[in-house]
């Protein structure tokens, strides 16, 4: 940076003014404002890690939920074309599986029905 030749877009972390470099600063003496910025810096940079890690967080539990619901629903479709392809009644094919309402409490019982 010292040989470039256009200094005038280069900005000191010192002063936060265009054309020169800290080192060559005049106002060495007034060092709070690039601290500040220094550490506003820091604290960003923290607070972008950790949303980062916040994101995959979530994006590792949603790629579960959806294997979740691709498990229940080949499960439902299965349980769907059980009963389609038999004669029976739902309450009999519920008390083959040990599901009838002496096992299940009533809302239950009356939201499987339903299918």
């Amino acid at each position: 940076m010292d040989d470039c030749p256009d200094k005038a877009k280069i900005q000191c972390y010192g002063c936060s003014e265009f054309g020169h470099l800290r080192k060559e600063c005049t106002k060495k003496g007034d060092d709070t404002r690039g601290t500040a910025m220094q550490e506003e810096l820091l604290e960003t940079r923290q607070t972008l890690q950790d949303t980062q890690q916040q994101l995959q967080r979530a994006l590792y539990e949603i790629g579960q939920l959806r294997e979740d619901l691709r498990v229940a629903k080949t499960q439902h479709e299965g349980w769907r074309a059980f009963t389609a392809s038999i004669n029976t009644d739902p309450y009999t094919i519920l008390k083959m599986q040990g599901l009838h309402k002496s096992n299940l409490p009533v809302g239950i019982l009356s939201i499987t029905l339903r299918y």
